[in-house]
């Protein structure tokens, strides 16, 4: 089948062998199988097929690509769709950029591109590490105290304040707790929430100084704790809770839908754009892909470029 199928379609079937084929086929019944079927069904690339869509018709861009992705993964560089996708873009932008007014390079593409072009399955790297303190996650994860939080004068932080930022650390009678806790929501309604309702009330000439508010939060077992219901209750009694159902979150919840989802995108955004600019920059200096490396800390400026841009998403 393999010998056939690369005399009659040579275009199509360059690099196909016996062992991705056998990936398509179900040896017990001898015939597809289902998740073959269901990916012709669907329009979806086969593994190992070689098609790469738009970019069937780029050779050069193509062989590129597969070098640069070839040669980091060679180097023992971890290769996930946000680097690889990155790495696209800056190919194609240097060698045709025109094609991206009407080729929209997404990470759904990426993927397709591994697993038709190079076989490849996209999964998290593991690391190896020295022997960790015993109280590891207490350190990495507790925010016990306030030096889990950043310094006064570090960089950037007057901008975060300015944008309305209360940073806290989440200390809790629960140990490793670094999630919402008691603490860190009494200090949200006293910090956050309390300040923009009196804001809200003092601004709309409509409403009044024994106006109602509701805060709308899901079932995370600190919200609908008895301490936290009692607080709110003693403290706030023209507050009225009310809770999303169980797993319902990404369908009722405000927050989910019209303001974390567009922070992530924009976060996934900007981290796209710094690898894409970071591996165009040292290409043109003159490195070679297996000397092209990618920092795993942040820089200054991109963290201010990047609270920047959340403020007005925020706005």
């Amino acid at each position: 089948m393999v010998n056939r199928l690369k005399r009659d379609q040579p275009q199509l079937f360059p690099h196909l062998h016996k062992g991705t084929v056998a990936k398509w086929i179900n040896t017990t019944e001898r015939q597809w199988s289902q998740a073959t079927l269901n990916n012709v069904k669907n329009g979806h690339t086969l593994s190992g097929s070689g098609q790469s869509g738009i970019l069937t018709g780029y050779p050069a861009i193509q062989d590129d690509i597969i070098e640069r992705l070839k040669s980091l993964r060679q180097s023992r560089l971890p290769i996930n769709v946000i680097v690889a996708h990155s790495i696209m873009l800056a190919v194609i932008h240097i060698q045709a950029p025109e094609l991206l007014t009407k080729f929209k390079c997404s990470e759904k593409f990426v993927r397709s591109f591994f697993d038709s072009v190079l076989n490849w399955s996209p999964r998290k790297g593991t690391r190896t590490v020295a022997k960790l303190p015993v109280n590891a996650e207490e350190k990495c994860l507790g925010g016990a105290s306030e030096q889990s939080l950043p310094l006064a004068n570090a960089h950037g932080m007057s901008d975060a304040w300015d944008y309305g930022f209360d940073l806290t650390f989440a200390k809790s009678d629960r140990r490793g707790s670094h999630f919402s806790t008691l603490k860190t929501m009494k200090e949200w309604v006293a910090h956050m929430f309390e300040p923009y309702f009196q804001h809200v009330i003092e601004t709309d000439p409509g409403l009044d100084d024994h106006q109602i508010s509701i805060i709308y939060l899901d079932c995370y077992p600190v919200h609908t704790s008895e301490a936290f219901c009692l607080y709110v209750f003693k403290e706030y009694p023209y507050m009225i809770l009310c809770f999303v159902p169980t797993g319902c979150t990404g369908i009722f919840q405000p927050a989910d839908i019209g303001l974390n989802h567009v922070i992530k995108h924009q976060i996934k955004q900007h981290q796209t754009e710094y690898l894409v600019a970071t591996h165009q920059e040292q290409i043109n200096s003159g490195l070679t892909t297996e000397q092209v490396k990618f920092t795993t800390s942040l820089p200054d400026h991109s963290v201010m470029n990047w609270s920047k841009s959340l403020g007005s998403v925020v706005e």
